[in-house]
């Protein structure tokens, strides 16, 4: 159970770095204007995002192991909450993926104000949400509420 345990803490915790992380880089870069070092930093997050996607896979899968040979109740409330999270997450990247294919078409279009863009209020409620459900997920494991 330990080692199922340290895998699944140590990848989650490079999901985070990778994603949060990722994400923020990215979107204060956005904000600059500066569209070189925007292309250059969309390149490489696309390829850490796709690493904490493998990463995610494996955190989940031991984390999984971990719930079943440590005696954890699959469906403990503060499981179900974190899988609630986690899911949110996933859907609410997808529907502000928009935001992101808005940016990187002002990145390619010289005519558009890339600042004004990536300054909008999608892109804030983007960022507040990518921090805001990866904070909430971290507290649900960590404080275990209703258990």
């Amino acid at each position: 159970m330990l080692f199922f345990k340290v895998i699944h803490i140590l990848s989650m915790f490079s999901v985070v770095t990778l994603w949060v992380g990722g994400w923020v880089f990215w979107d204060l870069v956005a904000r600059s204007g500066d569209r070189d070092a925007l292309r250059r930093v969309d390149l490489i997050t696309q390829r850490t995002g796709a690493i904490g996607f493998g990463l995610l896979l494996v955190g989940v899968l031991a984390g999984f192991a971990t719930a079943v040979t440590g005696g954890f109740n699959l469906v403990a409330p503060w499981l179900l909450i974190a899988y609630v999270f986690l899911a949110s997450d996933l859907l609410t990247l997808r529907l502000f993926a928009v935001h992101t294919e808005r940016v990187r078409a002002a990145t390619e279009n010289e005519a558009a104000d890339l600042q004004a863009v990536a300054g909008s209020i999608r892109a804030n409620l983007t960022l507040v949400a990518v921090v805001g459900f990866w904070a909430l997920l971290i507290a649900d494991m960590a404080l275990r509420p209703f258990s």
